[in-house]
């Protein structure tokens, strides 16, 4: 058997950046983008989260030398991954309940997760404790040629040297009511169990929201399909910066271009 320690070596700074980038998402930004587009109902917000954390994550690793984040694409989906240069850990983001999800469907699936891919290729060979005195624990459920096809279309995306790589890690977090709650990192085999994890949960600090508590009276509803949100001076000033080009056009009477 195999064992590891790296989570061990994981620094402080990074585990803040990216709670930082997370709480950012799930509070004010996806708070700031109902208000600016006047938005009454909030059903594609679980959805539409995971843009603000891309891009988050991207923003906030853009000029650390050890740290590499990139798009890659399963179906329709986008998701952003993170590489650790120094470490050789490749991360990816998921939340605590799509894990446990994907994790049940594990021995069900009729295709291979990208997540066991993964594992399969970086952890190959690691063992968790509730696994050691199980007799099939070398059950292999695993299309290799699959398994090669999702990983190499990956590090491709993220034009990421495959031999650099020595192990898959999963950011597993919970969030609600716009804050988040819990997040932990775990190195996992292929077939999802954890092998060591990390609780970062100490590490969230509480942030003070710039957007103001809803408004309940219905004169502020009817005035303001947004819920009636209001803003601190901090989100009036991103709004203002979002939509200086849509004022220099009326000003213009020219069309802006990106």
């Amino acid at each position: 058997m195999k064992h590891i320690e790296f989570l061990n070596n994981v620094p402080e700074k990074f585990k803040k950046d990216v709670i930082e980038s997370l709480q950012n998402a799930i509070g004010d930004d996806i708070k700031l983008d109902v208000k600016i587009n006047e938005l009454d109902t909030d059903n594609g917000n679980p959805m539409r989260i995971w843009d603000f954390i891309n891009r988050n994550i991207g923003k906030r690793f853009s000029k650390d030398d050890f740290i590499v984040t990139g798009i890659t694409k399963r179906g329709s989906w986008k998701m952003k991954f993170i590489f650790d240069k120094k470490l050789g850990i490749l991360y990816t983001l998921m939340r605590e309940e799509r894990f446990e999800s994907v994790r049940k469907e594990v021995s069900k699936r009729k295709t291979i997760h990208y997540s066991q891919a993964l594992a399969e290729t970086f952890n190959k060979g690691l063992v968790a404790k509730e696994e050691q005195l199980c007799l099939f624990k070398d059950q292999n459920y695993y299309d290799s040629d699959k398994v090669n096809e999702i990983v190499s279309k990956i590090i491709n995306d993220l034009s990421i040297p495959e031999n650099i790589i020595k192990n898959h890690a999963m950011i597993l977090f919970k969030g609600n009511n716009y804050e988040l709650e819990s997040i932990r990192c775990c190195i996992v085999n292929s077939n999802l169990s954890i092998v060591q994890d990390d609780d970062w949960s100490n590490y969230i600090e509480f942030n003070e929201s710039t957007i103001m508590d809803v408004v309940e009276t219905p004169e502020a509803k009817n005035e303001n399909p947004s819920n009636g949100l209001k803003l601190k001076q901090k989100a009036k000033d991103k709004i203002g910066q979002k939509r200086l080009p849509e004022r220099k056009e009326k000003e213009t009477g020219l069309k802006t271009t990106k």
